[in-house]
């Protein structure tokens, strides 16, 4: 995580900005989620946003529905052409396999 900030005239919503090898992306959480979700928020090492994808030009946001720690999966990680990845062992949630 990069910035997490909360504008005093942004009522309530958090805005995120999270940073890995392929770039950038910034999560927009309305006050509901955030509350829902602060602990993932403020102490996870590793986190999943899911949401709406919204993009313009070379910006990536992600109106945010739900967080998910991931954490202590971490150990878990392989790498495979300098991609990491987390096995996918959650069959609602698609994810290539990693070739060894």
């Amino acid at each position: 995580m990069l910035l997490r900030q909360r504008p005093g005239t942004a009522n309530g919503v958090t805005f995120v900005t999270l940073e890995d090898e392929t770039g950038t992306v910034n999560l927009i959480v309305r006050k509901e989620i955030w509350e829902r979700y602060r602990r993932v928020a403020r102490n996870a090492v590793a986190m999943i946003a899911g949401g709406i994808l919204q993009r313009e030009a070379e910006v990536t946001h992600v109106l945010v529905n739900r967080l998910e720690d991931l954490s202590s999966r971490l150990a878990e990680l392989t790498f495979t052409r300098g991609i990491s990845m987390i096995p996918n062992t959650d069959s609602r949630k698609p994810m290539r396999e990693s070739k060894r």
